[in-house]
């Protein structure tokens, strides 16, 4: 058998007040950490406070600056609405004019198509033209009216000047191409032919021609389809 030793009541009362030692160390460490954390933080905050104070001034000046700052994006805003109308506008405005420019390129080909082949039927032509022909037009005193107007058109390729004639109207006087054209285009058959095949008609100045048997009072007449611009003729 084995006999357990009973503690005496010293011995009992010397564990007590070590435990209760053991507590109040540990209470009191507790408690001295809480109050070093406590001192530590009451620093930072401390800290803290002087950096914001310090920074406020900063914190004013950003917060008027960011203020403008949202103003000038709403000017510039308004103003950048009001630009993109206007290239809107301006867009659409372009649109038409390029629908018209498109029009108008489409009816020039379309007159371009018609004449290319008129004008190839000249040329052919042209190639039949002798000099005897072009001698045997000066024999004319009054020429035709076909003759007329071929001669008045030569006249304005070669800028052959008319003279004035009086015409039938005693009160005014007429411009003539006959005369002129006698004189300078068709005293040489061969030097006409020569410049007519080499004629370039990019040269043909942009003041168009009238027939003498046109009617006088209006601007223009029309000429085989195409709107042909008078020129006002020469008084006294």
């Amino acid at each position: 058998f084995f006999f357990f030793k009973q503690k005496t009541a010293y011995e009992i009362s010397a564990c007590l007040v070590g435990s209760e030692m053991c507590i109040r160390d540990s209470l009191i460490s507790r408690y001295e950490n809480g109050r070093d954390k406590l001192i530590s933080t009451e620093v930072e905050v401390t800290d803290m406070k002087a950096y914001l104070t310090k920074l406020e001034p900063q914190l004013i000046k950003a917060n008027e600056e960011t203020k403008q700052l949202m103003v000038n994006l709403q000017v510039k805003q308004k103003d950048a609405d009001s630009k993109r109308e206007v290239c809107e506008k301006e867009e659409q405005e372009c649109n038409i004019q390029k629908e018209e420019a498109n029009k108008l390129r489409d009816e020039c080909q379309t007159e371009l198509n018609k004449v290319i082949p008129i004008l190839e039927e000249a040329l052919k032509a042209l190639e039949a033209v002798k000099r005897e022909d072009i001698g045997n037009l000066k024999s004319y005193t009054s020429p035709p009216d076909g003759v007329r107007l071929v001669m008045e058109t030569l006249c304005y390729i070669f800028n052959v000047p008319p003279v004035k004639k009086q015409g039938e109207d005693l009160r005014k006087k007429e411009l003539d191409y006959w005369e002129p054209s006698k004189k300078k285009i068709l005293n040489d058959p061969g030097k006409l032919l020569k410049d007519i095949q080499s004629f370039n008609e990019e040269r043909i100045a942009t003041c168009l021609l009238y027939t003498s048997d046109a009617a006088d009072d209006l601007l223009c007449v029309d000429l085989g389809g195409r709107r042909i611009i008078k020129k006002k003729p020469i008084s006294d």
